[in-house]
């Protein structure tokens, strides 16, 4: 079980490699020793190969006093410590990615999240998509312009029976939205990396 505010500190890691940027290595080595609780270090292929981003993280991780745990990329093929297969890290407590590299690690955690809600969406409603009510919470946020929002009141009843309009206790309802809108604004901030998958 992974402890609330673990990092994970994802990078396609060139230090020690034969070509390649090292910047990653000089976030690497003060992440690592600032005394943060670190989860877990990933390899991504960018600046170098995902084996050998694997193999320069291992070493500069020693060099630091981080014994692990270490994570293969997606890229690294059927290895049983591949960061997507790491159900640890993914259940429980919050972590935070750190991603010092490409995003393509992210890209097969969130597509391995998701298959799971579109099977079951297939066997409770016969669909292959499913709500994502959370989105339009995170719109109301990001783009209020697209939500018609009414401020009102509202009464939670005994048996959990809501009242609005009613009560002392001020609530925002969502009235109406684009949907379309809503999902374009939020997939394009989504897909803002895209390239780099």
């Amino acid at each position: 079980m992974v402890g609330q505010d673990a990092l994970i500190l994802d990078t396609d890691n060139a230090l020690g490699s034969p070509h390649g940027d090292v910047d990653d290595a000089f976030a690497l080595a003060a992440l690592l020793r600032s005394g943060l609780p670190v989860a877990g270090l990933a390899s991504v292929g960018g600046n170098t190969s995902e084996a050998r981003a694997d193999r320069n993280n291992r070493r500069l991780a020693a060099l630091c006093g981080f014994s692990g745990p270490f994570f293969r990329g997606v890229e690294a093929g059927e290895v049983p410590d591949r960061i997507d297969r790491a159900p640890e890290l993914w259940s429980g407590a919050p972590v935070r990615v750190v991603a010092l590299g490409p995003l393509t690690n992210l890209a097969a955690v969130l597509r391995r999240g998701s298959a799971r809600w579109l099977r079951r969406s297939r066997l409770l409603r016969w669909s292959s998509t499913f709500p994502a009510f959370d989105l339009l919470a995170a719109a109301c946020v990001i783009a209020p312009s697209l939500v018609d929002v009414e401020e009102t009141t509202a009464r939670v009843h005994s048996n959990l029976w809501i009242s609005y309009g009613r009560g002392g206790r001020p609530v925002r309802l969502v009235r109406g939205f684009d949907g379309e809108a809503v999902w374009r604004r939020c997939a394009s901030l989504i897909n803002e990396g895209a390239g780099q998958f």
